[in-house]
C-alpha cells in the first residue's frame, strides 16, 4: 500500500478547529453552571406597590399645589367646578380634562425605585418640590395623597410616591400634564355646543330694536317677510355659532367694559327639539382685539374672536342670495386676487 502523506497545513488547521470546539464547550458548561437551573441563583421580578386605587365617580374634590400656586376642582351636583383656594364662587371645568385626569387617578401604581427618604429629592417628590394632589369621595374621606415627581427615562412615566409611605414607584404616564395649577387651563372654553344641523331658527336683535329672524323651511331658509335667504350663509353662520369657543376669560372687567348689562346684541337659536341658545355680545376690546360675550344662565364673561362674532351680527342685506351674474363675477375677480404660479 501506498505511504499516506499528511499535510502539516491539514494538520494545523484540524488542531485549531479542535481548540475551538474544546473551548466553545468549556464556555456552554460555565454558562450553565452560573446561569442555569443548577446555579442556584434566583431571578427576581421588580417590586411593586399601588398607591391609589380610587372610584373616580365617587370623588368629590381634588386638590392640586406646587411650588407656587394651587387649584381646587369641586364636583357639585355632578359638575365639576373649579375653584381657587379660599374663594366660594367656582366656573364650569372643562368637561373633557377632568374626564382625562380622573382616567389617571383610578390606579396609581408601578415598580418599586427606592424606600429611602434621601433618595425623595432626586426622583422630585420631596415636600418641598412636588407638586401634590390631594383626593376625597363623597363623604369629604381623603382617599389619598399624592407627591407627584419628574418623568422617568422614557419621558412617559413619572416617579409617585404616597403621604406616609417610603415607596417611590415609577407609574406609566406623564401625570403632570393632566394635573396643574393653573386656574384659567382648567376652564371650560366650550360656550356654546349644538349641531348646525338641527337649528330650525336663527334670530339677531339689537340694542336699537332692530331685528332679523329667519327661519329653516323645507325649502330653505327664508326672512320673517317670506324671502329667501341664503343658506350657505346661513348655516356659515350656524357653523360657528354651534362651535363657539373662549380665548379667555373677563371676569376681572368691570360692567362698563364688557357693556352686557345692556348688550348692543342678542343672538338666539333655536333647535329642532325645542332647546334654545342665548348669546349676549358686549363691548368689543383692545389688546388683544375681542369681544366680550355671556350666555343665558352662565355668569361667566367669555372673550371670543372678532372673526367669529361678525358672522353672528350681519346685517340682512349679507344673508339676501347674489344672483348667479354677480356671484360668477366675484368668482372671477377671486382668481384674479390670486397669485399665478410661475
Amino acid at each position: 500500500m501506498p505511504r499516506q502523506y499528511n499535510n502539516p497545513i491539514d494538520i494545523k488547521l484540524r488542531k485549531r478547529v479542535t481548540w475551538f470546539s474544546l473551548t466553545f464547550v468549556f464556555l456552554v458548561v460555565v454558562a450553565l453552571l452560573f446561569e442555569g437551573p443548577w446555579s442556584g441563583k434566583r431571578k427576581t421580578r421588580p417590586k411593586e406597590a399601588t398607591l391609589l386605587v380610587a372610584d373616580t365617580s365617587n370623588l368629590s374634590e381634588i386638590f392640586i399645589k406646587d411650588t407656587k400656586d394651587s387649584v381646587e376642582l369641586k364636583n357639585v351636583q355632578g359638575s365639576w367646578m373649579v375653584f381657587k383656594p379660599g374663594e366660594n364662587v367656582g366656573y364650569k371645568a372643562d368637561p373633557d380634562q377632568i374626564r382625562r385626569s380622573l382616567a389617571h387617578l383610578e390606579d396609581i401604581g408601578g415598580e418599586v425605585v427606592s424606600t429611602k427618604q434621601e433618595k425623595y429629592a432626586v426622583f422630585e417628590v420631596a415636600d418641598t418640590q412636588a407638586l401634590y394632589i390631594r383626593v376625597k369621595d363623597k363623604k369629604g374621606k381623603v382617599l389619598g395623597e399624592l407627591y407627584i415627581g419628574k418623568t422617568g427615562p422614557d419621558f412617559s412615566s413619572t416617579y409617585v410616591r404616597a403621604k406616609g409611605r417610603d415607596e417611590v414607584i415609577l407609574t406609566d404616564g406623564f401625570l403632570k400634564s393632566y394635573f396643574y395649577t393653573d386656574f384659567n387651563r382648567w376652564r371650560n372654553r366650550k360656550i356654546i355646543s349644538f349641531k348646525p344641523s338641527t337649528a330650525v331658527k336663527f334670530a339677531l336683535y339689537k340694542e336699537n330694536g332692530d331685528s332679523l329672524v329667519i327661519t329653516k323651511t323645507d325649502t330653505g331658509w327664508v326672512f320673517a317677510d317670506g324671502g329667501k335667504a341664503d343658506s350657505i350663509k346661513v348655516n356659515e353662520t350656524l357653523r360657528y355659532l354651534g362651535n363657539l369657543r373662549a380665548l379667555g376669560f373677563g371676569d376681572t372687567l368691570s360692567p362698563e367694559v364688557t357693556g352686557l348689562q345692556n348688550p348692543p346684541y342678542t343672538v338666539r337659536a333655536t333647535l329642532n327639539d325645542g332647546s334654545v341658545y342665548t348669546l349676549y355680545i358686549g363691548n368689543k376690546i383692545e389688546k388683544p382685539e375681542r369681544y366680550v360675550v355671556m350666555t343665558e344662565g352662565d355668569n361667566t364673561v367669555y372673550l371670543v374672536s372678532t372673526y367669529g362674532i361678525k358672522k353672528f351680527i350681519r346685517d340682512k342685506k349679507e344673508y339676501i342670495p347674489k344672483p348667479k351674474e354677480e356671484k360668477k363675477a366675484e368668482k372671477n375677480q377671486e382668481k384674479k386676487k390670486k397669485p399665478t404660479k410661475k
